[in-house]
């Protein structure tokens, strides 16, 4: 079994390559932000925690849609 660290350690990686652009003067910031969101997002989806640890291309997609999408509050 994969460490739940390990997981947030990958995806790690992943946010830091998609949130490379032009208009990266806020990037540590946003890595931050980005990172908390990340803990919140494998927290709430179990289903695709599971998914993350299997499938790698199924990983990067739903949490890729996650992170870009603007969060909904009731």
């Amino acid at each position: 079994m994969i460490k739940f660290s390990k997981i947030c350690e990958h995806y790690d990686v992943a946010c830091k390559i998609s949130l490379l652009s032009p208009n990266s003067k806020s990037y540590v910031n946003r890595l931050e932000q980005v990172k908390e969101r990340t803990y919140t997002i494998l927290n709430l989806l179990s289903i695709s925690k599971r998914i993350f640890i299997s499938d790698t291309k199924s990983k990067l997609s739903i949490f890729e849609l996650a992170i870009t999408q603007p969060e909904t509050r009731s």
